[in-house]
């Protein structure tokens, strides 16, 4: 299909799934919010990745760099997608809503910083980093290496309070000093499955070697930074700490989860093991795989702890994936049309 209908879809589903927030708001809210969630950490994932090609380099980038620099071509419109959700705060935090405030003194307290205005404020600010450094790469800009340091220090920081403010705030009284970390983790990982589902097969086999290396270096790193929270959780065995999880282990969401971890790690690793698999066209079954359970992880971390019906929260996150999913595709290049590598490889 052409770049025009692509976007035409997009803005369709897009459509369908604002009209959610009129009709049925509290269920609409938390699927845009898990949608919105999910896709945003993939462009992100994507920034981070062009990032730490560029300081550390890699062969990956021959194969990887062109659809990174793809997925990070979107990021404008899926920070644009977030800004909705600034009207229904109320709808999917504790914090937001003034009649807990009132009666929680542990929520008061946050006031200073869990309160609708300072996080609109943190989010725009970090909203503009994203998409002007989405716009430099896309664009082909140079960028120099102390440039690269630096940005990529600010956008630890900017990755780490949207983890906290959008994410970890959905249960307020807990705490994790390491959240952020595991947010660039699983932001990175998903990126790197997604450029392995969308880069042709490289034909020198040192570098797809080296995508597959840098793809279970990631599955690791989100593992052990995975499993170093949940312990640390049991190991404190605190109210707040457990606060997190109680309600994830309930109804059978302690199954989804497990489902996910599986996913993500467990069946990927394994599997990565074979080096049949890592040079051959198993390596996308993989990906595909990781894509799969990040999403089952987002589902994970966001319905058990809103007020909503999980699967009509399903129903209405669906036509804001599939448009992400279009925005993506009319996005992409198109036959003899040239790929902006330089930020990618350089």
């Amino acid at each position: 299909m052409s770049r025009r209908t692509w976007i035409a879809c997009a803005i369709v589903l897009l459509l369908l799934a604002g009209a959610g927030l009129l009709l049925r708001p509290q269920a609409a809210f938390a699927g845009w919010l898990l949608a919105w969630a999910f896709c945003l950490q993939l462009g992100l994932g994507a920034l981070t990745l062009v990032l730490v090609g560029r300081l550390a380099g890699g062969a990956w980038r021959e194969q990887l760099g062109p659809p990174l620099v793809w997925i990070a071509s979107v990021l404008p419109a899926l920070v644009l997608a977030g800004l909705p959700l600034l009207a229904g705060l109320g709808r999917l935090y504790p914090w937001a809503r003034s009649e807990a405030l009132a009666v929680d003194a542990t929520l008061a307290a946050q006031d200073w910083y869990l309160a609708p205005g300072p996080l609109a404020l943190r989010y725009l600010v970090a909203a503009a980093l994203w998409t002007w450094m989405a716009l430099r790469i896309a664009r082909a800009r140079p960028l120099r290496t102390g440039a690269a340091v630096a940005f990529a220090l600010l956008h630890l920081l900017a990755v780490t309070a949207w983890s906290i403010d959008w994410i970890m705030s959905l249960v307020p009284e807990f705490r994790s000093t390491s959240f952020g970390l595991r947010a660039l983790a699983t932001q990175a990982l998903g990126a790197c499955a997604l450029a392995l589902l969308l880069a042709p097969a490289h034909p020198l086999e040192r570098v797809r070697r080296s995508a597959a290396k840098l793809l279970l270096m990631l599955v690791l790193a989100w593992a052990y930074l995975a499993m170093m929270g949940y312990v640390t959780i049991y190991a404190a065995d605190l109210p707040p700490e457990i606060a997190w999880l109680l309600p994830r282990q309930r109804g059978g969401w302690g199954s989804v989860g497990l489902l996910a971890v599986v996913a993500i790690a467990g069946l990927p690793f394994l599997a990565l093991l074979s080096a049949r698999v890592r040079d051959g066209a198993g390596l996308r079954a993989v990906a595909g795989c990781i894509l799969a359970g990040l999403l089952v992880f987002a589902v994970w971390q966001v319905l058990p702890v809103v007020a909503a019906p999980a699967a009509e929260a399903l129903a209405w996150a669906l036509p804001a994936l599939l448009a992400a999913a279009a925005a993506l595709a009319a996005a992409a290049p198109r036959p003899g049309e040239r790929v902006p590598e330089r930020e990618a490889k350089r």
